[in-house]
């Protein structure tokens, strides 16, 4: 009866844990509405609009930190 049993365990869920940062830095972007305004579009983004945003980032604020550079790459 092994092909039997039953297991009473509840089946886990699987964890990822990424630690990085991802977040738009003060000292490139300073104005909390466009900020947010950004962080809502990061959000909402399909990953085939993922370069259009990031080069009308680049084209207002000039190149970004790191810190961006993983919220685009991590939608």
């Amino acid at each position: 009866m092994q092909g039997n049993a039953v297991n009473s365990e509840p089946a886990k869920e699987p964890v990822l844990e990424i630690t990085m940062d991802a977040y738009i830095p003060d000292d490139y972007i300073d104005n909390p509405r466009y900020k947010l305004e950004l962080y809502r579009r990061f959000s909402d983004m399909h990953y085939e609009e993922r370069s259009d945003l990031m080069d009308e980032i680049i084209d207002r604020f000039g190149q970004p930190p790191e810190e961006v550079v993983n919220l685009w790459r991590f939608p």
